[in-house]
């Protein structure tokens, strides 16, 4: 799709390629009637698309209108027509009357759009009801009029009337046309309707257009009690009684700081200036009104979120920190050209005076700057330090030198209650620190690394010198921290007792000889990204030791009922869970270059793989499928494999050879009971998914299937891979049932027509499996 943008001058809604503003809803309405009637949906392929937008902005509508806020703070709602005028009450009744027509200009209409169209005209006829419950609806000559019978079935008659007559004229252009028989269609649509009596009272007095005639004015007022009509007709004009409106000034002030904590607690650490946002929010919240002055100078938390040092004004800045009282702060720099040329001195002085209470430190360095500032403050001494992230944004790692900087030690040797501590392209000496508090730690390098000349950030011989600091750490992050060896190492253990997240992300080298180091819980978290080869070619056997070494994470004493295989262009991952405990094997191979290996040809015909002939079977994939059979030779022997009894697979349209490669894998998994697909809804129009999971007899245990269904229905092609899939089963181990995992958006568009329209559904799916297999939905929770 070409991109584009759109400025609108009103409050509008976007979808796709159809706009609809509030303003001009009735244009729209009108212009929805006249191409449904006029164009075949071959001419007209988009009104599908229009026609889910139409039945969403009923369903919003919906929402708002009969919220109870709606009536006492319109304002907060500009993207619904204004009911308290006559021009928006037309604008919403244009829209009901799409509904009650559709099925008259609608060529063909499948059950599934039938029951959303039914759903969307009870909602229609909801907030008409509502509009009469509410308000009060007068003529203009001061008589009382109903809502639905003097004012809406007049214009859903007069716009009936207009179709017929376009119909005519369209008969008379094309007269071989194969238009739909409107006439036919209104008589037996509308026979025992209200409607109909008012086209016989008005048929000769009628115009035939879509608008709202001009001659006909009516007022609305608001009703004094909802539902009850006041004795004493109300004056013509636009009169709107708003009752009491509880103040937000009445709030407690507890609740009052509350909110002014989230409404300044969302930034990122790992975004430049994102706290000078937060500050100047937070003025802006103490000018509002003396009230929110009061209790936000009166929370010393809220400010101690929000000192920054780029661009302030140095009275601004210590207002913040004396704002602040004796609560440790959180410092915000950026170290850039504009920091380093133009210091404000008296602002150093107040971060110089003010260090031994700062709480939380957030250092960002620009590329081509050495890091002095950044340095100087991560030298001081941190009696309050809770947490520090140092970000360099520069093409290279750094290892920072703290020699000349105050003791030349990382925050002098004394930060006792640090607890978080995240390095980003950067690492700092660590020989002699001491952080007993410690629980989070992040090293990462995101920088784009030559393979040719690796950077080295830490070396694998020195991990140990954190064992003072890791006896209580939880969360370890470890990002192409490491050179890879170039020998067998002895290292010094490095012992984990309470870890409960591990993340690693390194060449196969690091990671065997991490699992070999690194002694943590069997039931922590783990996931482990090997990146495959990069500067030179791949072979078989680089593929089988990046399998050996995902293995070693693997506990071997746990059993893991879930699993899922996943495979994306640039990454296959295995995912297995036990409880609440995910380990995660993930093979990047975004830069991999492979050595061709033997034949494809025979392997593939040995294989009596079903090959697509759009797509070749490539060296990657073959080298790939090497991964996937060494893991599978592991941790099937380890009896890992044996213990998954529900499977979930996700492959991308992209990897067409995906079930081919895992398939050594999945065969050593004999006692899944439950396969699901509920992540990659596409996964059956890959014709390669049927053969994997018939071959061999495999799954034999196998009694459910679970399939997406959400707004889009499956692909053909996937239908007919499924049904032959369980043709194919029923051959040698029948499934027993298909669990068909149901879109919550897709329940909810539907509303009170899902049970119906759901059976439907899934009916267009199944029409043609086997009668054996039971059939049924449950609504996801994503």
């Amino acid at each position: 799709m070409v991109p584009f943008l759109l400025l609108s001058t009103s409050n509008s809604i976007l979808y796709k390629c159809h706009f609809y503003s509030s303003s001009t809803l009735k244009e729209a309405c009108t212009g929805f009637l006249h191409s449904a009637l006029a164009l075949s949906p071959a001419e007209n392929p988009s009104q599908r698309a229009a026609q889910s937008l139409l039945c969403r902005m009923v369903h919003y509508y919906h929402l708002v209108y009969l919220q109870e806020g709606y009536i006492n703070n319109t304002q907060r709602f500009l993207h619904v027509p204004d009911v308290f005028t006559s021009f928006g009450v037309i604008n919403l009744l244009s829209l009901c009357n799409v509904f009650e027509m559709i099925n008259i200009v609608m060529y063909t209409v499948s059950d599934l759009d039938r029951h959303r169209f039914i759903e969307a005209r009870r909602l229609c006829r909801r907030m008409v009801l509502w509009l009469e419950a509410h308000f009060i609806f007068t003529g203009d000559s001061g008589e009382r009029l109903d809502l639905a019978d003097d004012i809406w079935m007049t214009y859903l008659a007069r716009q009936i009337k207009a179709l017929v007559c376009l119909q005519d004229t369209l008969d008379q252009r094309r007269p071989a046309s194969s238009l739909p028989d409107i006439k036919a269609r209104v008589a037996a649509t509308f026979n025992t309707h209200q409607v109909a009596i008012r086209l016989q009272r008005t048929a000769d007095s009628m115009t035939d257009d879509f608008e709202w005639p001009s001659g006909h004015l009516f007022t609305i007022t608001l009703r004094e009690s909802p539902g009850v009509i006041p004795a004493t007709p109300s004056p013509r004009s636009l009169v709107v009684q708003m009752p009491a409106v509880l103040s937000v000034l009445s709030l407690p002030s507890e609740i009052l700081s509350d909110i002014f904590f989230w409404a300044i607690c969302d930034y990122s650490p790992h975004v430049p200036h994102s706290s000078r946002t937060q500050a100047l929010n937070l003025l802006s919240i103490t000018h509002t009104s003396s009230t929110f002055r009061q209790v936000a100078l009166n929370n010393p938390l809220l400010w101690s979120f929000v000192p920054f040092m780029n661009g302030v004004h140095q009275d601004f800045f210590e207002a913040m920190l004396n704002r602040a009282s004796t609560i440790p702060f959180h410092l915000h720099v950026v170290e850039n050209v504009d920091l380093i040329g133009h210091p404000n001195h008296h602002v150093w002085n107040l971060v110089v005076k003010k260090r031994c209470n700062i709480g939380a430190l957030s250092i960002h360095v620009f590329q081509g700057l050495p890091g002095t500032i950044a340095k100087w403050l991560l030298s001081l001494r941190a009696p309050e330090l809770r947490e520090c992230i140092t970000i360099f944004h520069d093409a290279q790692p750094i290892a920072l030198d703290l020699q000349g900087f105050n003791s030349g030690r990382l925050f002098g040797d004394y930060a006792p209650y640090l607890e978080r501590l995240e390095l980003v392209n950067c690492h700092l000496p660590v020989d002699h620190a001491r952080f007993p508090k410690l629980s989070t730690v992040s090293i990462r390098n995101t920088t784009t690394i030559n393979p040719a000349q690796q950077h080295t950030l830490m070396r694998l011989e020195d991990l140990h010198l954190w064992q003072p600091s890791f006896y209580l750490l939880e969360n370890l992050i470890l990002f192409t921290v490491f050179d890879t060896p170039h020998a067998l190492l002895d290292c010094r253990k490095l012992d984990l007792p309470v870890l409960r997240s591990l993340m690693i992300v390194a060449n196969t080298a690091v990671c065997y000889h991490l699992a070999t180091i690194l002694l943590y819980p069997a039931t922590c978290d783990c996931c482990v990204t090997i990146q495959l080869p990069r500067g030179r070619k791949a072979t078989r056997l680089d593929a089988e030791a990046a399998a050996a070494a995902a293995a070693l994470f693997v506990t071997r004493e746990d059993k893991y009922a879930r699993c899922w295989v996943v495979m994306q262009p640039r990454w296959h991952a295995i995912r297995f869970m036990k409880g609440t405990q995910l380990i995660i094997l993930k093979f990047d191979f975004s830069s991999l270059e492979v050595t061709p290996g033997p034949p494809l040809a025979l392997h593939l015909m040995s294989s009596n793989i079903p090959l697509p002939r759009s797509t070749p079977y490539l060296s990657h994939d073959f080298f790939l499928g090497k991964i996937w059979g060494k893991l599978a030779d592991i941790l099937g022997d380890a009896g890992i494999l044996a213990g998954v009894t529900r499977l979930n697979l996700d492959f991308s349209p992209m990897e067409i050879y995906g079930p081919v490669t895992a398939y050594p894998l999945l065969h050593g998994m004999h006692n899944v009971r439950c396969i699901g697909t509920v992540e990659s809804p596409h996964a059956w129009v890959n014709p390669l998914l049927p053969w994997s999971l018939v071959r061999g007899n495999a799954f034999p245990l196998l009694h459910t299937l679970v399939v997406r269904v959400a707004e889009e229905k499956p692909d053909k092609v996937a239908r007919v891979n499924l049904s032959t899939f369980l043709y194919n089963r029923q051959l040698t181990y029948p499934l027993a049932k298909i669990l068909f995992s149901v879109a919550p958006s897709f329940a909810r568009e539907l509303g009170y027509a899902f049970p119906d329209a759901i059976r439907i559904c899934i009916h267009d799916i199944a029409y043609d499996f086997p009668n054996s297999v039971k059939l049924d939905y449950v609504v996801s929770s994503h």
